[in-house]
Protein backbone atom coordinates (compact mmCIF):
# COMPACT_ATOMS: atom_id res chain seq x y z
CA UNK A 1 0.00 0.00 0.00
CA UNK A 2 1.10 3.60 -0.61
CA UNK A 3 0.92 5.50 2.69
CA UNK A 4 -1.44 8.46 2.84
CA UNK A 5 -0.52 11.35 5.10
CA UNK A 6 -3.76 13.30 4.83
CA UNK A 7 -6.26 10.53 5.24
CA UNK A 8 -8.38 10.32 8.37
CA UNK A 9 -9.14 6.89 9.77
CA UNK A 10 -12.75 6.00 10.32
CA UNK A 11 -11.84 2.89 12.30
CA UNK A 12 -8.63 2.19 14.21
CA UNK A 13 -8.67 -1.40 13.02
CA UNK A 14 -8.92 -0.73 9.27
CA UNK A 15 -5.17 -0.56 8.56
CA UNK A 16 -4.57 -3.83 10.37
CA UNK A 17 -7.42 -5.50 8.51
CA UNK A 18 -6.13 -4.42 5.08
CA UNK A 19 -2.53 -5.31 5.81
CA UNK A 20 -3.58 -8.72 7.07
CA UNK A 21 -5.61 -9.27 3.90
CA UNK A 22 -2.58 -8.38 1.77
CA UNK A 23 -0.24 -10.55 3.82
CA UNK A 24 -2.61 -13.51 3.58
CA UNK A 25 -2.47 -13.22 -0.21
CA UNK A 26 1.30 -12.84 -0.60
CA UNK A 27 2.23 -16.55 -0.31
CA UNK A 28 0.15 -17.24 -3.41
CA UNK A 29 2.19 -14.80 -5.52
CA UNK A 30 5.58 -16.53 -5.35
CA UNK A 31 5.16 -18.50 -8.56
CA UNK A 32 3.67 -15.61 -10.51
CA UNK A 33 6.83 -13.58 -11.12
CA UNK A 34 7.93 -13.75 -14.74
CA UNK A 35 10.48 -11.17 -15.86
CA UNK A 36 9.79 -11.94 -19.50
CA UNK A 37 6.31 -10.41 -19.20
CA UNK A 38 5.49 -6.70 -18.90
CA UNK A 39 4.54 -5.79 -15.35
CA UNK A 40 1.00 -4.56 -14.72
CA UNK A 41 0.70 -1.74 -12.21
CA UNK A 42 -2.89 -1.71 -10.98
CA UNK A 43 -3.63 1.54 -9.12
CA UNK A 44 -6.70 1.62 -6.89
CA UNK A 45 -7.87 4.61 -4.83
CA UNK A 46 -9.90 3.38 -1.86
CA UNK A 47 -11.73 5.50 0.69
CA UNK A 48 -12.80 4.09 4.02
CA UNK A 49 -16.38 2.82 4.21
CA UNK A 50 -17.97 -0.33 5.49
CA UNK A 51 -18.09 -1.94 2.02
CA UNK A 52 -14.36 -1.45 1.42
CA UNK A 53 -13.06 -4.74 2.82
CA UNK A 54 -15.50 -6.70 0.65
CA UNK A 55 -14.62 -4.71 -2.48
CA UNK A 56 -10.86 -4.92 -2.03
CA UNK A 57 -11.11 -8.63 -1.29
CA UNK A 58 -13.08 -9.19 -4.50
CA UNK A 59 -10.60 -7.19 -6.57
CA UNK A 60 -7.54 -8.71 -4.92
CA UNK A 61 -8.82 -12.24 -5.44
CA UNK A 62 -9.39 -11.43 -9.12
CA UNK A 63 -5.84 -10.13 -9.47
CA UNK A 64 -4.39 -13.24 -7.83
CA UNK A 65 -5.14 -15.06 -11.09
CA UNK A 66 -2.67 -12.87 -12.97
CA UNK A 67 1.08 -13.15 -13.55
CA UNK A 68 3.61 -10.39 -12.93
CA UNK A 69 1.52 -7.71 -11.29
CA UNK A 70 1.85 -4.99 -8.67
CA UNK A 71 -1.27 -3.82 -6.88
CA UNK A 72 -1.04 -0.30 -5.42
CA UNK A 73 -3.80 0.68 -3.02
CA UNK A 74 -4.02 4.05 -1.30
CA UNK A 75 -6.66 5.07 1.21
CA UNK A 76 -7.96 8.55 0.46
CA UNK A 77 -10.98 10.71 1.03
CA UNK A 78 -13.71 9.99 -1.49
CA UNK A 79 -13.17 13.13 -3.61
CA UNK A 80 -9.36 13.07 -3.53
CA UNK A 81 -8.64 10.02 -5.68
CA UNK A 82 -6.65 12.12 -8.15
CA UNK A 83 -4.01 12.67 -5.46
CA UNK A 84 -3.27 9.00 -5.01
CA UNK A 85 -3.29 8.35 -8.75
CA UNK A 86 -0.67 11.08 -9.11
CA UNK A 87 1.32 9.63 -6.20
CA UNK A 88 1.26 6.22 -7.87
CA UNK A 89 2.47 7.71 -11.15
CA UNK A 90 5.39 9.44 -9.42
CA UNK A 91 6.20 6.24 -7.54
CA UNK A 92 6.39 4.27 -10.79
CA UNK A 93 8.52 6.92 -12.50
CA UNK A 94 10.89 7.00 -9.50
CA UNK A 95 11.84 3.33 -9.89
CA UNK A 96 15.40 2.89 -11.19
CA UNK A 97 15.63 0.89 -14.40
CA UNK A 98 11.95 0.00 -14.40
CA UNK A 99 10.95 -3.07 -16.40
CA UNK A 100 8.38 -2.99 -19.15
CA UNK A 101 5.38 -1.58 -17.27
CA UNK A 102 1.73 -0.92 -18.12
CA UNK A 103 -0.36 1.31 -15.85
CA UNK A 104 -4.08 0.79 -15.29
CA UNK A 105 -6.45 2.61 -12.92
CA UNK A 106 -8.84 0.06 -11.39
CA UNK A 107 -11.58 1.27 -9.06
CA UNK A 108 -12.20 -1.10 -6.17
CA UNK A 109 -15.92 -1.48 -6.90
CA UNK A 110 -15.58 -2.28 -10.61
CA UNK A 111 -15.99 -5.78 -12.07
CA UNK A 112 -13.30 -7.20 -14.34
CA UNK A 113 -13.00 -10.02 -16.86
CA UNK A 114 -9.50 -11.54 -16.66
CA UNK A 115 -9.13 -11.23 -20.42
CA UNK A 116 -8.96 -7.46 -19.97
CA UNK A 117 -5.73 -7.62 -17.95
CA UNK A 118 -3.98 -9.97 -20.35
CA UNK A 119 -5.00 -7.62 -23.14
CA UNK A 120 -3.71 -4.43 -21.53
CA UNK A 121 -0.39 -6.13 -20.78
CA UNK A 122 0.40 -5.84 -24.52
CA UNK A 123 -0.04 -2.04 -24.53
CA UNK A 124 2.81 -0.33 -26.40
CA UNK A 125 1.67 3.27 -25.88
CA UNK A 126 -2.02 3.56 -25.05
CA UNK A 127 -4.83 1.04 -25.31
CA UNK A 128 -8.56 1.72 -25.15
CA UNK A 129 -11.63 -0.48 -24.71
CA UNK A 130 -15.34 -0.34 -23.80
CA UNK A 131 -16.64 0.01 -20.25
CA UNK A 132 -20.14 -1.07 -19.25
CA UNK A 133 -22.58 0.52 -16.77
CA UNK A 134 -21.04 3.98 -16.86
CA UNK A 135 -22.68 6.84 -14.94
CA UNK A 136 -26.13 5.30 -14.94
CA UNK A 137 -25.97 4.72 -18.70
CA UNK A 138 -25.04 1.66 -20.71
CA UNK A 139 -21.42 2.15 -21.74
CA UNK A 140 -18.45 4.27 -22.72
CA UNK A 141 -16.38 3.18 -25.71
CA UNK A 142 -14.04 4.24 -28.49
CA UNK A 143 -15.58 4.22 -31.98
CA UNK A 144 -13.57 2.41 -34.62
CA UNK A 145 -13.84 2.26 -38.40
CA UNK A 146 -11.67 -0.27 -40.20
CA UNK A 147 -9.74 -0.70 -36.96
CA UNK A 148 -8.96 3.03 -36.67
CA UNK A 149 -10.14 5.36 -33.92
CA UNK A 150 -12.71 7.82 -35.29
CA UNK A 151 -14.59 8.93 -32.17
CA UNK A 152 -16.15 8.06 -28.84
CA UNK A 153 -19.51 6.82 -27.62
CA UNK A 154 -20.29 8.17 -24.16
CA UNK A 155 -23.38 9.53 -22.42
CA UNK A 156 -21.50 12.66 -21.31
CA UNK A 157 -19.38 14.26 -24.05
CA UNK A 158 -19.46 17.86 -22.76
CA UNK A 159 -16.60 19.32 -24.82
CA UNK A 160 -14.14 16.67 -23.64
CA UNK A 161 -11.43 15.76 -26.14
CA UNK A 162 -11.33 12.28 -24.60
CA UNK A 163 -14.85 11.46 -23.37
CA UNK A 164 -13.87 8.24 -21.64
CA UNK A 165 -14.26 6.44 -18.34
CA UNK A 166 -11.22 5.99 -16.08
CA UNK A 167 -11.48 2.21 -16.52
CA UNK A 168 -11.41 2.46 -20.32
CA UNK A 169 -7.70 2.90 -21.05
CA UNK A 170 -4.22 1.69 -20.10
CA UNK A 171 -0.86 3.44 -20.53
CA UNK A 172 2.65 2.07 -21.12
CA UNK A 173 5.17 3.63 -18.75
CA UNK A 174 7.27 4.72 -21.73
CA UNK A 175 4.67 7.33 -22.65
CA UNK A 176 4.76 8.52 -19.04
CA UNK A 177 8.55 8.78 -19.05
CA UNK A 178 8.52 10.78 -22.28
CA UNK A 179 6.33 13.45 -20.66
CA UNK A 180 7.36 13.53 -16.96
CA UNK A 181 6.57 17.23 -16.47
CA UNK A 182 3.10 16.93 -17.97
CA UNK A 183 2.05 13.69 -16.34
CA UNK A 184 -0.56 14.56 -13.74
CA UNK A 185 -4.24 14.02 -13.17
CA UNK A 186 -6.05 17.31 -12.55
CA UNK A 187 -8.65 17.79 -9.86
CA UNK A 188 -11.52 18.77 -12.11
CA UNK A 189 -14.56 16.62 -11.33
CA UNK A 190 -15.62 14.58 -14.38
CA UNK A 191 -12.65 15.89 -16.38
CA UNK A 192 -9.84 13.88 -14.75
CA UNK A 193 -9.53 11.40 -17.64
CA UNK A 194 -9.63 14.15 -20.24
CA UNK A 195 -7.02 16.29 -18.47
CA UNK A 196 -4.76 13.31 -17.88
CA UNK A 197 -4.80 12.07 -21.47
CA UNK A 198 -4.24 15.57 -22.86
CA UNK A 199 -0.83 15.53 -21.19
CA UNK A 200 0.50 12.84 -23.51
CA UNK A 201 1.93 13.16 -26.98
CA UNK A 202 0.05 10.53 -28.96
CA UNK A 203 -2.22 10.46 -31.97
CA UNK A 204 -5.07 8.18 -32.87
CA UNK A 205 -2.79 5.87 -34.85
CA UNK A 206 -1.08 5.05 -31.54
CA UNK A 207 -4.32 3.84 -29.93
CA UNK A 208 -4.52 0.06 -29.59
CA UNK A 209 -8.10 -1.21 -29.58
CA UNK A 210 -8.58 -4.10 -27.15
CA UNK A 211 -11.52 -6.32 -26.20
CA UNK A 212 -11.77 -7.84 -29.67
CA UNK A 213 -11.50 -4.55 -31.51
CA UNK A 214 -13.76 -2.82 -28.96
CA UNK A 215 -16.67 -5.18 -29.61
CA UNK A 216 -16.73 -6.74 -26.14
CA UNK A 217 -17.22 -5.38 -22.63
CA UNK A 218 -14.64 -6.78 -20.20
CA UNK A 219 -14.94 -4.18 -17.43
CA UNK A 220 -18.07 -2.86 -15.78
CA UNK A 221 -18.38 0.27 -13.69
CA UNK A 222 -20.43 -1.43 -11.01
CA UNK A 223 -21.11 0.57 -7.86
CA UNK A 224 -21.78 -0.79 -4.41
CA UNK A 225 -24.68 0.90 -2.66
CA UNK A 226 -23.33 2.58 0.43
CA UNK A 227 -25.33 2.30 3.61
CA UNK A 228 -24.67 3.37 7.16
CA UNK A 229 -23.57 0.61 9.49
CA UNK A 230 -26.39 -0.54 11.82
CA UNK A 231 -25.89 -0.11 15.55
CA UNK A 232 -26.30 -2.98 18.01
CA UNK A 233 -25.42 -3.82 21.57
CA UNK A 234 -24.00 -7.19 22.39
CA UNK A 235 -23.62 -9.05 25.66
CA UNK A 236 -20.75 -11.40 26.42
CA UNK A 237 -21.27 -14.79 24.78
CA UNK A 238 -19.63 -18.22 24.83
CA UNK A 239 -20.46 -18.74 21.15
CA UNK A 240 -18.71 -17.68 17.95
CA UNK A 241 -20.77 -14.47 18.01
CA UNK A 242 -18.30 -13.02 20.50
CA UNK A 243 -15.45 -13.10 17.99
CA UNK A 244 -17.71 -12.46 15.00
CA UNK A 245 -19.13 -9.30 16.59
CA UNK A 246 -15.58 -8.00 17.07
CA UNK A 247 -14.74 -8.80 13.43
CA UNK A 248 -17.88 -7.06 12.18
CA UNK A 249 -17.09 -4.05 14.30
CA UNK A 250 -13.43 -3.89 13.24
CA UNK A 251 -14.30 -4.04 9.54
CA UNK A 252 -16.98 -1.38 9.80
CA UNK A 253 -20.01 -3.59 9.14
CA UNK A 254 -21.66 -2.71 12.44
CA UNK A 255 -21.29 -0.21 15.26
CA UNK A 256 -21.42 -1.02 18.94
CA UNK A 257 -23.76 0.81 21.29
CA UNK A 258 -24.66 0.29 24.93
CA UNK A 259 -28.22 1.46 24.41
CA UNK A 260 -28.97 0.19 20.89
CA UNK A 261 -31.08 -2.87 19.98
CA UNK A 262 -29.71 -6.30 20.78
CA UNK A 263 -28.00 -8.26 18.03
CA UNK A 264 -30.76 -10.39 16.37
CA UNK A 265 -30.45 -14.09 17.14
CA UNK A 266 -32.56 -17.15 17.78
CA UNK A 267 -32.16 -20.85 18.53
CA UNK A 268 -32.43 -23.63 15.95
CA UNK A 269 -35.98 -24.56 16.96
CA UNK A 270 -37.36 -21.14 17.79
CA UNK A 271 -37.84 -18.19 15.47
CA UNK A 272 -39.51 -15.43 17.38
CA UNK A 273 -42.22 -13.42 15.68
CA UNK A 274 -41.29 -10.58 18.02
CA UNK A 275 -37.77 -10.51 16.61
CA UNK A 276 -39.03 -10.47 13.02
CA UNK A 277 -41.36 -7.57 13.72
CA UNK A 278 -38.74 -5.74 15.79
CA UNK A 279 -36.17 -5.93 12.98
CA UNK A 280 -38.01 -5.24 9.69
CA UNK A 281 -35.00 -6.23 7.57
CA UNK A 282 -35.58 -9.81 8.72
CA UNK A 283 -38.98 -9.74 7.05
CA UNK A 284 -37.90 -11.36 3.78
CA UNK A 285 -41.44 -11.88 2.58
CA UNK A 286 -45.01 -12.15 3.76
CA UNK A 287 -44.52 -15.91 3.55
CA UNK A 288 -42.23 -15.76 6.57
CA UNK A 289 -44.93 -14.19 8.70
CA UNK A 290 -47.52 -16.61 7.36
CA UNK A 291 -45.26 -19.51 8.27
CA UNK A 292 -44.73 -18.17 11.78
Amino acid sequence: MIPSKNNEKTSPSYDNVFMQMCNDSLPHLGYKLDKSKPVLYIVTPAFARREQVAELTRLAQTLLHLLCLRFLVDKVKSLMAFLNRNAAIQFILSQSNPPEVVLYFADDDNTYDLRLFEGIRTTKKISMFPVGLVAGSSHSSPILKDGRLVGYSDSWICKRKFPMDMAGFAINIKILAYNPDRVAMPFIPSYEEDGFLKGFNFNREDVEALAENCTKVWVWHTTTIEKSAPTFRFEQSDTNLQSLFTELQNTGLIKKSDDGPHLPQCGIDSVSLVEVVKYPFLRRSQNVLDYL
